[in-house]
């Protein structure tokens, strides 16, 4: 898997247009959408935490759990990661954890908040369409839902490894002759 694909494209384009979600979008914003793209667009007015596909299904678990809605969340399938808009200053609160990156002001490609589950631009979907007037996920609960995702990865990992060698036969005694 590429790790890089979750450091972002930030210095790739200088002249890329802004959005802010809940904001009416620009005209040439608004045409790319209604053509069916998910053209570049940079965030403002929120952070973007990035967290990779192995990671992804345990952290929303654990926010759930912990009674937190992580919403609105960016599924991105070419980069294999979610990608999860936090308030502003999130970056304070965030410390750099494995397979994650918090980023202000992201260069990112953006379907239309239309674009919500069942329906794909790009392979890229909302999970709730942003700027829908619903607070967005606490960052300090995300922040503290991915020690907890990394430890369960890592033990559904080893319970994986586990089973692969519990499948195994043992050996049989050695014959005489066999023997070096």
């Amino acid at each position: 898997m590429n790790f890089d694909a979750l450091a972002g494209w930030e210095e790739a384009a200088e002249h890329v247009p802004p959005w802010t979600p809940g904001a009416p979008p620009r005209p040439a914003l608004r045409l790319a959408w209604a053509a069916g793209c998910a053209p570049f667009v940079r965030v403002q007015g929120v952070e973007v935490v990035r967290i990779s596909e192995m990671l992804a299904a345990h952290t929303i678990d654990a926010l759930k759990e912990r009674g937190h809605q992580p919403d609105p969340v960016l599924i991105t399938l070419p980069r294999y990661c979610i990608e999860v808009l936090v308030p502003l200053a999130s970056t304070t609160v965030w410390f750099p954890h494995r397979y994650t990156t918090c980023t202000a002001a992201v260069l990112m490609r953006c379907p239309a908040p239309e674009v919500t589950s069942g329906r794909w631009v790009a392979g890229r979907t909302w999970t709730r369409s942003p700027g829908t007037g619903l607070p967005l996920t606490n960052a300090h609960a995300l922040a503290g839902a991915v020690p907890e995702a990394l430890a369960r990865w890592h033990d559904s990992l080893t319970a994986r490894i586990e089973g692969c060698a519990g499948d195994r036969p043992t050996p049989g005694p050695h014959r005489k002759d066999t023997r070096p």
